[in-house]
């Protein structure tokens, strides 16, 4: 099995798929730290080694995508609440009490429509 999963890691939801795009995936490849929680109800894709760091939280909304690049990694207290799209290319370290949204969950409207739509957030290659 490629993921390996510490103890204390919270399921709320994995509803939604999970892709591992890589060739000869191998014990340990993807790892996710203690008292993690994972809420996936769309795509969450690995493009090869991750690391998610001590209680971090991963949310993957219905018609949303989260992508890991090859060499992700974060040392702890990360949160993702992917809406749309976020996406990291390879060799991306994130710090600890880091916080990614493509959402500020409400919407805003004037007689123009939506002012704050959800927008991408691409975090290219190191």
């Amino acid at each position: 099995m490629p993921i390996i999963f510490a103890p204390g890691v919270k399921f709320i939801s994995l509803k939604g798929n999970v892709i591992l795009d890589f060739n000869n995936p191998h014990r340990g490849q993807i790892k996710f730290a203690k008292n993690c929680t994972v809420n996936i109800n769309g795509i969450l894709c690995f493009k090869g080694n991750a690391n998610i760091g001590d209680a971090s939280g991963i949310y993957v909304g219905s018609n949303a995508t989260l992508t890991f690049g090859n060499l992700f990694g974060t040392t702890g207290t990360m949160n993702l609440n992917c809406n749309k799209k976020i996406s990291f290319g390879d060799g991306c370290l994130v710090a600890w009490e880091v916080q990614f949204l493509d959402t500020d969950f409400h919407r805003i409207i004037d007689k123009t429509g939506v002012i704050n739509p959800d927008k991408e957030v691409i975090i290219g290659h190191v």
